[in-house]
């Protein structure tokens, strides 16, 4: 959720659109005042419609509800500029009414309402709060300037059971002076779960494939094949791991899913040397700790600039070079273009109000759709009698050669190895002469097991 947008209705959802969520929900100020707006950001994969019906025309306000598994939610988002009569404070209070009436039993209510909530003598919002049974989870300041600060920026819930952590993160704006600080939270709802996993990484460029190639060479690879097909597999497997081990240098790195590509180990250092500096700064509120903490954010900036910056220098050059393979160069050009990731992940379908999350569900759901378009009979059709022994033509033996073997080797797209233990196709091209002929005695006989006489 974002207050003071300064978008106008005339600028598209497409210069605004961030990856892997859907086009922002909008309520931009009208006329030629600059200044305000609001604007909500739904993950793809998240249902969820805008509740106009919640909204009021004077008030810059957004009302979204979203679905969770079974769970219904209604986020309701707030500007009220500083100048606001007092008028709007009888909107606010009936825009959230309204919300608690709708039957929904979750709502959080967000925003920027310029009224500080540590003075006790301002009362417009807490008395809204509570004549509504909302909950303020915010206890700390969120805007700061130069001699003071105020908390603005509340987190409100009609059910305190719901938040299971809420913070007032450190400012995200290289301004020194007059910001606001992000405000965040988590509720008690079911989460995907957060993948990250081991992978060893090789470092092609220091391998010693001589030595690599030679041992591979020593190998009595027609001892090791006579055995049953899935012993082989296993045998052949690891004798080229075995090898790759000693002469190619490896690492295991933490492959976190959610990081972005440019993400180090040592930026994720620096984040949380910010965030100490931040609360440190909080805590003592003195210029010593401010400027600390200012100098440690710009530096973690400035590197995560750099880094990104690498990065994509790195993909423009690969995409120059013209080796990578199509659909990698594609890829890495939608990428660059900002484009969103395709995902293979269909997102919920909705079903007799209904929303099916699990993919059993959904394909069967998509089974029964496209079955149930036909309008062919087919109760009286008459299925032919195929007699297999009247069929002449046979096929008794596949011999595959040791040249077919090392040129289908040589094709291997490195792209496709994946896993902590994978073979990589990248080494195995430069062992597969040595590699041709187990292989394809290997081939050979998995074939054998799958030749019928038809």
């Amino acid at each position: 959720m974002l207050t003071e947008s300064w978008l106008k209705p005339n600028i598209s959802d497409n210069s605004v659109v961030l990856s892997n969520f859907k086009a922002p929900y909008r309520n931009d100020r009208e006329g030629d005042k600059l200044g305000g707006g609001v604007m909500m950001y739904v993950k793809q994969n998240i249902p969820s419609k805008r509740r106009n019906d919640l909204e009021i025309n004077t008030l810059e306000c957004l009302w979204v509800e979203v679905v969770v598994k079974d769970c219904k939610v209604l986020f309701g988002l707030f500007y009220r500029p500083p100048d606001s009569p007092f008028h709007i404070w009888n909107h606010i209070n009936q825009s959230i009414e309204n919300a608690v009436n709708s039957g929904i039993k979750s709502i959080v209510v967000m925003g920027d309402f310029n009224e500080n909530l540590l003075l006790a003598n301002r009362n417009n919002l807490k008395n809204i709060l509570l004549d509504n049974g909302m909950h303020q989870a915010i206890t700390e300041p969120t805007f700061y300037c130069e001699n003071s600060s105020s908390l603005l920026d509340p987190l409100t819930v009609n059910d305190i059971n719901i938040l299971a952590y809420h913070e007032v993160s450190e400012n995200i704006l290289e301004a020194n002076t007059r910001f606001h600080c992000p405000v965040s939270g988590i509720l008690n709802l079911h989460k995907p779960k957060y993948t990250q996993f081991k992978r060893k990484v090789w470092d092609f460029e220091k391998g010693d494939y001589n030595l690599y190639c030679e041992e591979l060479r020593q190998v009595d690879w027609d001892s090791l094949l006579d055995t049953n097909l899935d012993n082989a597999v296993s045998i052949v497997t690891q004798k080229i791991l075995d090898a790759a081990n000693k002469h190619i240098p490896s690492k295991l790195i933490v492959v976190r899913t959610k990081d972005p590509p440019w993400m180090t180990s040592i930026i994720r250092r620096q984040i949380r040397r910010r965030k100490r500096s931040h609360k440190k700064a909080k805590k003592y509120n003195t210029p010593e700790s401010w400027a600390n903490f200012k100098k440690i954010r710009n530096e973690c900036v400035n590197m995560i600039k750099l880094a990104k910056t690498h990065y994509f220098e790195k993909q423009c050059e690969s995409l120059h070079s013209q080796v990578d393979f199509i659909k990698n160069w594609w890829k890495k050009l939608r990428n660059l273009a900002g484009f969103p990731s395709k995902s293979s992940d269909y997102p919920p379908i909705l079903l007799n109000d209904t929303y099916l999350d699990d993919n059993k569900d959904k394909a069967n759901a998509f089974n029964r759709y496209f079955c149930d378009q036909s309008s062919v009979d087919d109760s009286s059709a008459n299925i032919p009698d195929l007699n297999l022994d009247e069929i002449l033509h046979t096929l008794d033996n596949i011999i595959i050669t040791q040249e077919q073997v090392y040129d289908q080797l040589l094709l291997l797209d490195v792209s496709k190895a994946t896993g902590p233990d994978s073979i990589s196709p990248r080494f195995l091209k430069y062992a597969a002469l040595e590699l041709s002929y187990p292989l394809a005695l290997l081939f050979n006989k998995s074939l054998q097991l799958c030749i019928y006489p038809y």
